[in-house]
């Protein structure tokens, strides 16, 4: 996400994930992949070409 609030409260992002995990989205031969959310974070993923030709967006 690019949206991601670094300053969430906890009781909110827990209830949040309890909710994604609710939807069982994410499963695998009939097992749910995401059944209990155990831990979340704020990650930050920057990249750092080193050479490339890169097509300019407006």
């Amino acid at each position: 996400m690019n949206y991601a609030n670094q300053n969430s409260e906890v009781a909110k992002v827990e209830d949040l994930m309890n909710l994604i995990s609710a939807l069982e989205m994410f499963k695998k031969d009939g097992i749910n992949l995401y059944a209990t959310p155990v831990a979340t974070r704020y990650a930050e993923n920057s990249k750092y070409p080193i050479f490339g030709y890169f097509k300019q967006v407006a």
